[in-house]
């Protein structure tokens, strides 16, 4: 299980590489290697274009900026993404700010 997460203040964890991304690991799971991460998207990104998938859910908040996760449709600040476990997908992501 989880450990719980009390308070955390993410400027003080450092930011590490996740692919050409840069990432906070904010939590694990130790049991099912589910992570939670606050994920840097550098302006221009674009994803690998191979489709992959998840053994459990993922979700994605945008705080600032915009990004296709989908291939059809921008996140922009605010917006949010919830995938199951399982759904394909990585053939079209990229960022533009």
């Amino acid at each position: 299980m989880r450990a719980a997460v009390h308070s955390l203040t993410p400027e003080s964890l450092p930011w590490e590489p996740l692919g050409s991304l840069t990432r906070k690991l904010l939590s694990k799971d130790p049991v099912t290697g589910a992570e939670t991460n606050l994920v840097r998207i550098p302006p221009g990104w674009r994803g690998s274009g191979k489709a992959h998938y998840h053994h459990c859910y993922e979700e994605a908040f945008v705080m600032d900026g915009d990004v296709t996760l989908t291939g059809r449709e921008d996140l922009v600040d605010g917006s949010y993404l919830y995938r199951p476990a399982g759904i394909v997908h990585g053939h079209r992501e990229s960022a533009r700010d």
